[in-house]
């Protein structure tokens, strides 16, 4: 009987847990990268679940921009796909700058991507009157200020990788610089 009883809860509590079987397994590679970072296996699933959803935001993106001349034209000035996949990117490579890309992750890109549509869903209305022009051209102008913004945040998470050059080329500058003295001759040397 407790045998039974044993059964019957190890079922129910296995059923119990969701599995997510959306997010792709890593690679043995990634999965030491991101332990190497001392991430948690919590950690790994909660990140790589986030940007699984990301992914999937960027890929309606794209289509979404490919979708409409307007868009179409956003797309090439203010490039809000290729500064997502560079976001997104960015975040593999650093998983700990996940809270720096919040308002990316959850604001900014969801807003876009639901923005984008709806400008497409009302510019295949077969009829469009003044009213339809004037919200196509401020959804149009709000999607251009998001696209921005995407930029914006991007720099916020290479900020660290910028820093980090801008301190190496000031190393780099005062070691030639040094070089140089030590190279010059004194006026004592040339007398």
């Amino acid at each position: 009987m407790a045998l039974v009883l044993g059964l019957l809860l190890h079922y129910y509590l296995k059923r119990k847990q969701p599995v997510d079987e959306t997010v792709p397994t890593a690679s043995p590679e990634r999965l030491a990268h991101y332990r190497s970072l001392g991430m948690s296996n919590a950690d790994i699933r909660f990140f790589r679940s986030t940007m699984q959803t990301a992914a999937q935001q960027i890929e309606q993106l794209e289509t979404n921009m490919a979708a409409a001349p307007k868009l179409k034209a956003i797309e090439l000035h203010d490039e809000p796909v290729q500064v997502s996949q560079a976001t997104f990117k960015a975040l593999v490579q650093t998983p700990q700058k996940l809270t720096v890309a919040a308002d990316f992750l959850y604001r900014h890109l969801p807003r876009l991507v639901q923005l984008s549509q709806d400008y497409l869903a009302i510019s295949q209305h077969t009829v469009k009157d003044k009213d339809t022009y004037t919200v196509l051209s401020e959804s149009a102008a709000l999607i251009t200020e998001l696209a921005q913004t995407l930029k914006a945040d991007y720099q916020q998470v290479v900020a660290d990788d910028q820093a980090d050059l801008a301190v190496n080329m000031q190393l780099a500058r005062e070691e030639l610089a040094k070089a140089n003295a030590e190279k010059e001759p004194s006026d004592n040397d040339r007398n």
